[in-house]
């Protein structure tokens, strides 16, 4: 259309823009003009308008594609992070406690701790030979070691295939008296043994113990043969007539019967001890020489018609070593000396060997068959029996222990 026309509102005919009626139709124009600068100036408004919108929005999405694409690669890089540390870096330890107790009627102690994911954790006893324990960590790194011996020290370390972590010095208790069945013997001293009043060659001996246990009675100087055996009922009591027979060595002091208790689910009682004074004992014309320890500054001499408190007690603990633990007659006497052991007296410790009575044979075979179990050697059982910083039994009882060993 030329910028002088225009179109009739009533027929559409092109008509000039000036006219008041329209030449085809013979209506009446309406008086009003449509400026092409403001039609222009509009749609310019208009499109402006348009730009400035999407620009933003475009602006905007940009901005919220950028913040996600940062956030991810952050966690990219966390990830990336962790699994190169894992495989690559050795592993570190942790434990909830240095010292394990052991509680309630447990005979072992447990340990818990957290290393690294799936990863391999050793305890090795300090004897180097038994109670070692490998266990693996779960997925969070958390692992629990079971079973650990009553009064032994662990090495515990964590390995994987980039090396090994820190050594770990673990300590665990001793077994609780709850663990123990109980046992009373009435008239005993404070060790829980009973000393027979000299002349008296029989006597009828009772106490206590749970119900539903059985008390043992063993004859000290005939191999610790069982000499009776006693159900206990619902009086929790028991007694029994007991007799030196006169047959004891002249170089035994006294004349000994082990008493002992055991309930289902309970470990044996502590050991108890009835003692009749030995008649026969001192009768040899041999003497023993003064014992005296490097210092010279406890000094003492031991009267064996009246033996001190400390040389029972020394006595007492030589009897459970050479029965329940079945050491040798050197390994017990620097058991009793030793300052991380008993810390007693040199005297001490010789009035004790004097008047142990043990099968020493029968303990080196006991403990030989131990170290079967381990798949030693006959040569290696022999050299660790006889070895000074081993067992510490004689040729004799070493060779003994192999030779009888169970094929």
């Amino acid at each position: 259309m030329e910028p002088d026309k225009r179109f009739c509102v009533h027929c559409g005919k092109e008509i000039e823009k000036d006219v008041v009626f329209c030449p085809y139709c013979g209506k009446k124009q309406p008086d009003f003009t449509i400026s092409k600068d403001f039609k222009t100036e509009e749609i310019k408004t208009n499109n402006n308008n348009l730009n400035k919108v999407d620009t933003k929005e475009v602006q905007r999405k940009n901005r919220n594609i950028l913040i996600s694409m940062a956030v991810i690669a952050v966690f990219v890089i966390i990830a990336l992070i962790y699994l190169i540390s894992s495989f690559h870096s050795k592993p570190t330890i942790s434990v909830d406690t240095n010292h394990v107790k052991i509680t309630g009627t447990n005979t072992t102690g447990n340990l818990s701790g957290k290393t690294s994911a799936n990863t391999n954790v050793i305890a090795k006893n300090y004897d180097g030979f038994t109670g070692n324990i490998k266990v693996k960590s779960d997925s969070n790194g958390r692992f629990t070691l079971k079973h650990l011996e009553a009064s032994a020290t662990y090495k515990l370390h964590a390995k994987n295939k980039n090396g090994s972590s820190e050594v770990k010095k673990i300590k665990v208790g001793a077994i609780p008296s709850s663990a123990h069945t109980k046992l009373t013997i009435k008239g005993q001293d404070e060790f829980g043994d009973l000393y027979v009043d000299k002349g008296t060659k029989s006597i009828k001996v009772s106490g206590t113990a749970p119900k539903g246990s059985t008390v043992k009675i063993e004859d000290n100087q005939d191999s610790y043969k069982v000499v009776k055996n006693i159900r206990i009922g619902k009086s929790k009591k028991w007694s029994a007539q007991l007799e030196d027979n006169g047959q004891t060595s002249k170089d035994l002091m006294y004349t000994t019967f082990s008493i002992t208790s055991k309930s289902k689910g309970l470990l044996e009682s502590e050991l108890h001890e009835v003692n009749f004074a030995n008649d026969n004992y001192g009768k040899s014309s041999e003497e023993q020489a003064n014992a005296s320890d490097t210092n010279n500054d406890d000094v003492k001499t031991t009267d064996d018609d009246d033996p001190t408190s400390e040389d029972k007690t020394a006595l007492k603990k030589a009897k459970i070593y050479a029965k329940d633990m079945n050491m040798s007659k050197a390994g017990i006497y620097e058991q009793i000396t030793s300052k991380s052991g008993d810390n007693m007296s040199t005297t001490e410790a010789q009035y004790a060997i004097d008047h142990v009575k043990a099968n020493w044979n029968k303990n080196a075979l006991a403990t030989a068959k131990n170290y079967k179990k381990m798949s030693l050697s006959k040569q290696e059982i022999y050299e660790q029996l006889t070895s000074k910083d081993g067992d510490q039994f004689t040729s004799d009882e070493a060779n003994y222990a192999t030779e009888h060993l169970p094929n």
